[in-house]
C-alpha cells in the first residue's frame, strides 16, 4: 500500500514540446487591486501526457494595457509562423483562423511560484505547418 506523504504536481518536462493551440483570446476584468486589465491568452495543449494520460494545458499570457505586451506576442507570433504581423494585421487579427487548432513547437521551463514549481511556455519555435 502506498502512502502519499507529499503532492507533487506533475509538470511537463522542461525544453522543447509540441502541441496544438487551442484558444486564444482576450481576457479581461479588474485585478485584486480593482485595475482594470486587458490580457491575451494563447492556450497550449502538448502532445506530452501526465501519468494518467491526460494531456498537459499551459497558457501564455501577454498583458495587453502595456505596449511591450503586443510587442511580445508580434515577437511570438513572428517565431511560431515565420511571419511577422502587420499594424493593419493586428487590428483586425482573427485567432480563430490564424492559431486556434494550429499545431506548435514550443520551449517550455520551470519556474518557483511561491512553494511550487509550475511550467511556462518560454518561447515559441518556427512551426512549418503553422501556414500562418
Amino acid at each position: 500500500m502506498s502512502l502519499e506523504l507529499l503532492k507533487i504536481e506533475e509538470l511537463p518536462a522542461p525544453g522543447e514540446q509540441t502541441g496544438v493551440f487551442t484558444k486564444v483570446a482576450i481576457k479581461t476584468g479588474k485585478d485584486e487591486n480593482g485595475v482594470d486589465f486587458k490580457h491575451l491568452v494563447s492556450g497550449v495543449e502538448l502532445d506530452t501526457t501526465d501519468s494518467a494520460g491526460k494531456k498537459f494545458q499551459l497558457e501564455k499570457t501577454y498583458n495587453l494595457n502595456f505596449a511591450r505586451g503586443l510587442t511580445a506576442f508580434r515577437n511570438d507570433y513572428t517565431d511560431w509562423s515565420g511571419r511577422k504581423l502587420t499594424d493593419y494585421e493586428l487590428a483586425k487579427f482573427d485567432a480563430e483562423k490564424l492559431m486556434n487548432g494550429k499545431p506548435v513547437k514550443l520551449v517550455i521551463r520551470h519556474r518557483k511560484e511561491g512553494k511550487k514549481s509550475v511550467a511556462v511556455i518560454d518561447r515559441f519555435i518556427r512551426t512549418p505547418q503553422a501556414s500562418a
